[in-house]
């Protein structure tokens, strides 16, 4: 495929055309569509933590915090009991590589945890 040659997206519903590039397939347009509603968005350096069990271990997971997030001890306590208490608890890393190591090591600890995306506009 030639430079700027890429898929054409056409979305039904909308009846919306969208003229990408060939950096990426076609799949990773689509999926970025379903994700955020743009052929153009991207994951951001946001995540979102949310307790996927209640036999979570209190300990080990504010500890864990603690370590990934370089908080003090009374810092991390709170963080746990925010995320427990909401519904999803969102936070800001500096760079896209910080935001996916720190859920690998969120999701290992027992929280579920997935990377937010952002649109291009």
């Amino acid at each position: 495929m030639a430079v700027g040659a890429g898929p054409i997206i056409y979305i039904k519903k909308t009846g919306e055309f969208f003229e990408t590039g060939s950096g990426q397939s076609a799949e990773e347009y689509i999926d970025a569509y379903r994700n955020c509603g743009d052929v153009y968005g991207k994951l951001s350096e946001t995540i979102e933590i949310k307790v996927s069990n209640t036999t979570i271990d209190k300990k080990k997971a504010i500890l864990g915090l603690k370590s990934i997030f370089g908080m003090r001890l009374v810092e991390s306590s709170k963080l746990y009991e925010k995320i427990i208490s909401a519904d999803g608890v969102h936070v800001n890393m500096d760079t896209a590589w910080e935001a996916e190591e720190a859920k690998n090591k969120l999701i290992h600890l027992g929280f579920n945890v997935k990377r937010l995306w952002q649109k291009s506009r």
